[in-house]
């Protein structure tokens, strides 16, 4: 028989593979060109040994790839379907993909930013300028909205959306609250940010009402009358970080601009928020904090720690030194007895900060791993976006003189418009939340419990929202194509801290130093593309620079 098959092969003749239906026992069998013929042997991989070696490696790679190759061509079919159809009401296309049931979580573990990047062509087509385009992982389904037109529309729309998914995934993944938690409290908790529960929400007693609490609490003490005692004390603590830096008249090198940036402003920030404790008790609390803020890329994805114990490692030293602070700052205040301080705590820093803590108090579930957790929180909140946003203002002033003198005229417009190119430029953070209902947009339902994903660095400044250089400075014609600080009830509450300490920054460092930016001709810093989806993103290779405390009279005012 062997032979016969041979001979068939050689001869070029046509074999058909399958089972012998009239045999008493199954076996596989060969139809030549003669249906009238059959051969019978008993494994299918049989017939296989009469290819060379290479043919059957081709073949096997050829099944192995089927699957791939036919989702790929299924999921691009129904992209261009949905995205060429009139329907009302249709879902957003989505994104063709090749793994079968996994889609884009591959993707979504490895860059964002590229996945998002690589397919935004997508967006625009002939029937709907920057139509909604989706992702999808897992778990999770991602709705990917630009357009200015798009942008402005979906935040008029903003009672729709809800960021509570999101500050569930972060004090989860991120910032390490007990799991048991995570569940039972803060996703428990669907009354919403008002004052007055969610209609058909549960019944959650007034002071379980975590997310409430806690909007609440950052809306009165980082905006408005409650933020000026701790931005007083934020500049005081900049200018006494960086003049008692050992900085003096001799140019001094440094590797990295960012690295002594971070290091300073932090400090900075931290004794003006939580007060001196914190790092009189650490002295090492900010060298682990950005230890830890280097992991957040790894943790925000959700990996056990039995495959990054470093990340996990790095977010554990910090909150157990976040609960050593806690319990003893609280000794101190029961040692006191005075229940309130007028703008600035001695024990906790701030109000700000004293309030959370005595609310968290209040709730049953939480514990001082979990309270440790929303310190971690407000923290990385307050400082991992503002901080690399103040560097990247540092660094495109002082590498363009030209810039410095324009930056340093009295004259509030030109400060104002190198700020907002920062967020413009440099950040990568997702806005909004999951929707509580649907959202439509061009006949294109975005349903609930997707999450909208909006651009917010340059992409979405789109053609019809440019503006011409050297015009006076002006936000007018620009609503959906800047939104630094997301929009609607998702608006950054924490927006005018992080404003105060980058022009703080600039005032005091273009001031009392010179900062020289040395790089060579074409060179530039380049944003990490890595942190995509976390804000502001942080430099991704190091600025060598040099610095020298400029010299005033013995009368002057910085002196």
């Amino acid at each position: 028989m062997a032979a016969t098959i041979q001979t068939l092969v050689s001869e070029g003749q046509t074999l058909l593979f399958g089972e012998h239906l009239n045999a008493s026992k199954p076996k596989s069998y060969i139809l030549s060109k003669d249906a009238n013929d059959f051969w019978s042997y008993d494994y299918l991989l049989f017939s296989m040994s009469s290819f060379s070696t290479p043919a059957r490696v081709c073949l096997f790679i050829m099944l192995l790839l089927l699957p791939f190759a036919a989702t790929y061509i299924i999921t691009s079919l129904l992209f261009k379907a949905t995205r060429w159809s009139n329907v009302r009401g249709r879902r957003a296309p989505l994104v063709p993909y090749s793994i079968p049931v996994v889609g884009h979580a591959m993707a979504f573990a490895f860059s964002v930013a590229d996945l998002i990047q690589d397919n935004l062509h997508l967006c625009a087509n002939e029937l709907d300028n920057y139509s909604p385009i989706r992702f999808k992982g897992m778990n999770v389904e991602l709705s990917f909205i630009s357009g200015p037109k798009n942008v402005f529309s979906l935040f008029r729309q903003s009672r729709k959306f809800s960021a509570k998914a999101s500050v569930v995934i972060a004090i989860d993944r991120l910032f390490g609250t007990p799991k048991h938690l995570v569940p039972s409290f803060y996703d428990h908790d669907d009354t919403g940010y008002d004052g007055k529960p969610d209609s058909g929400s549960r019944d959650v007693a007034p002071h379980l009402r975590i997310h409430h609490t806690v909007h609440v609490q950052v809306i009165k003490y980082l905006s408005g009358s409650g933020l000026k005692p701790m931005t007083n004390k934020l500049m005081e603590n900049i200018a006494k970080t960086m003049l008692s830096s050992g900085i003096g008249g001799v140019w001094l090198e440094m590797e990295d601009l960012f690295d002594f940036c971070k290091s300073k402003l932090l400090h900075a920030s931290i004794n003006s928020m939580f007060g001196e404790y914190l790092t009189a008790l650490h002295p090492d609390f900010v060298d682990d904090y950005w230890k830890f803020d280097d992991c957040t890329t790894t943790l925000v994805k959700g990996f056990p720690s039995f495959m990054v114990p470093r990340s996990w490692a790095a977010r554990r030293k910090c909150l157990d030194s976040l609960k050593h602070w806690k319990a003893y700052v609280e000794k101190l205040v029961d040692a006191d007895g005075r229940t309130f301080y007028e703008g600035l705590d001695p024990h906790f820093g701030s109000q700000f900060i004293r309030q959370r803590h005595e609310g968290f108090n209040k709730m049953e579930p939480m514990n001082a791993d979990s309270i440790a957790s929303e310190d971690l929180a407000i923290m990385w909140a307050a400082n991992s976006n503002a901080i690399p946003a103040a560097y990247w203002f540092l660094y495109e002033i002082f590498r363009d003189p030209e810039l410095l003198g324009r930056g340093t005229v009295d004259d509030p417009h030109p400060l104002n418009q190198f700020w907002a190119e920062r967020f413009l430029l440099k950040t990568g953070s997702d806005h909004s939340g999951p929707l509580l209902q649907s959202y439509r947009k061009k006949h294109v339902d975005i349903p609930a419990t997707t999450r909208p994903e909006l651009p917010v660095r340059v992409d979405s400044a789109m053609e019809d929202s440019a503006v011409q250089p050297e015009v006076k400075y002006s936000t007018n014609g620009l609503a959906g194509a800047w939104v630094p600080y997301g929009g609607g009830q998702s608006l950054c509450p924490g927006r005018h801290y992080a404003k105060q300490e980058m022009l703080m920054t600039f005032a005091i460092m273009s001031t009392c130093f010179d900062i020289e930016i040395l790089q060579e001709p074409g060179e530039v810093t380049l944003p990490d593309l890595g942190y995509f989806g976390l804000g502001v993103l942080p430099p991704k290779n190091k600025t060598r620079c040099r610095i020298r405390r400029r010299t005033f009279r013995k009368d002057s005012v910085v002196e």
